[in-house]
């Protein structure tokens, strides 16, 4: 994490597809736990589409891709804790009205509906980098 945590309990780790969603709601049980952490919501993403593509053809693969993600963000909101996540970040360019080309960031998701929505539609996009320098 690139915080210090004072409750590992409060931190759900995304290496288990299966097991994200009920971990969740055991730390929405826990009074205890007052910080939902998610590390990493990018990797709990890409393990839902690898279950999407074994479980699903054409477009089915890609609603329920969707539907996952809002399933998740759905489930995070309604343990009335304050969630944060952790995600892998990209730059993108945006054409605007007047043909410039601006840059925007935002956490990498892919498929098109969640690309052009943001993971920023869900909850507030916090951006932090950490700088090593060689010695």
């Amino acid at each position: 994490m690139p915080f210090r945590v004072t409750n590992p309990a409060a931190v759900i780790s995304s290496d288990n597809r299966d097991k994200l969603l009920v971990e969740i709601r055991k730390a929405a049980k826990d009074p205890a736990v007052k910080i939902i952490a998610l590390d990493s919501v990018t990797a709990g993403i890409d393990q839902l589409q690898v279950y999407c593509e074994k479980m699903y053809k054409g477009f089915d693969i890609w609603k329920n891709y969707n539907d996952g993600i809002q399933d998740l963000f759905n489930e995070l909101k309604a343990t009335r804790k304050i969630g944060i996540i952790t995600s892998l970040e990209e730059i993108v360019q945006i054409q605007g009205l007047d043909g410039g080309i601006t840059t925007r960031r935002r956490a990498f998701v892919q498929g098109k509906e969640w690309a052009n929505k943001g993971i920023e539609s869900e909850c507030i996009a916090v951006w932090t980098s950490f700088a090593k320098r060689d010695k």
